[in-house]
């Protein structure tokens, strides 16, 4: 089965871009699934800067998807079990069902949220 990069016109294709933007055939083309090195050293560079962690973040550790639903489906499968169950705030994305549950057997439960501001009272005895 073939991918879904077009090679046969990316010189077009990367002309006609670099009339509007900086555009590399490369940026086109399947790269490292991680994110590009560059974009984890700068997320890398972001995190230290603005969470102060106790130690350097190698950007090596970092993986970046391209949306919550394929970060979901990866997470689903790699830590979780069938039948363990999972917090989704909801209403939540209709594709879950199909990542999480019929894939994973992941069981979803719903958290219905509210933005109205609840005053809960604590005493102290």
């Amino acid at each position: 089965m073939g991918i879904s990069e077009n090679k046969i016109i990316a010189d077009i294709v990367t002309a006609k871009l670099n009339q509007h933007i900086e555009f590399k055939e490369e940026h086109a083309h399947y790269g490292d699934f991680c994110g590009t090195k560059r974009f984890r050293e700068v997320m890398a560079a972001f995190f230290e800067r603005y969470m102060k962690p106790l130690e350097k973040i190698d950007p090596n550790d970092i993986v970046v998807f391209n949306g919550g639903a394929a970060l979901m489906k990866a997470l689903s499968a790699t830590i979780f079990n069938p039948g363990e169950a999972i917090l989704i705030p909801a209403p939540f994305y209709g594709g879950f069902e199909q990542d999480l549950f019929i894939e994973n057997e992941i069981i979803r439960v719903p958290v219905h949220l509210s933005s109205k501001v609840r005053i809960v009272h604590s005493y102290i005895y």
